[in-house]
C-alpha cells in the first residue's frame, strides 16, 4: 500500500526528536546545522531508508538514491550519510575507541636521552 502524507506527517512530527548519541553529537565534523536536520528529519530518513514508507516526491526518491550510492549532495544527504557512516565506525570500532593508549618504554627515546641532551648543550 503507498505511503499517504499522513503517513510520513507521522514520521516527521509525531515520533519526536531523533536521538543522537552525545559522542558523534559533539564530533566537529558535524555542524549545528546537520545536528538540527538530523534530530528534526532522522525517524523519517529511516523509514523512507528501510522501506516503511515510499517516497511520494522526486526529491524523496533522490534522497534514498543519493544515500543508498553515497553520493550525498544536499545538505540532508550529507548529513544522513556521514551520521550513518560514523555509527558504523563506531560499531566496528567500539571496543578500540573505549581503550586508552598505554605508554610503553620506548628504547628509541627515552627520558635519559632528554637528560644526556640537556646536559651536552649547557
Amino acid at each position: 500500500m503507498p505511503s499517504t502524507k499522513e503517513d510520513h506527517l507521522y514520521y516527521l512530527h509525531e515520533k519526536g526528536t531523533y536521538v543522537i548519541d552525545s559522542k558523534i553529537k559533539n564530533l566537529p565534523a558535524f555542524s549545528d546545522e546537520m545536528i538540527a536536520i538530523l534530530e528534526k528529519y532522522g525517524h523519517w530518513f529511516e523509514a523512507l531508508l528501510e522501506g516503511k514508507l515510499e517516497p511520494i516526491s522526486e526529491k524523496q526518491k533522490m534522497f534514498i538514491k543519493a544515500v543508498k550510492n553515497e553520493h550525498p549532495f544536499s545538505i540532508e544527504e550529507q548529513a544522513w550519510v556521514l551520521y550513518q557512516k560514523r555509527k558504523s565506525l563506531e560499531k566496528g570500532l567500539s571496543e578500540a575507541l573505549k581503550r586508552r593508549p598505554k605508554i610503553s618504554n620506548d628504547t628509541f627515546y627515552a627520558r635519559e636521552d632528554v637528560t644526556d641532551v640537556k646536559e651536552s648543550q649547557e
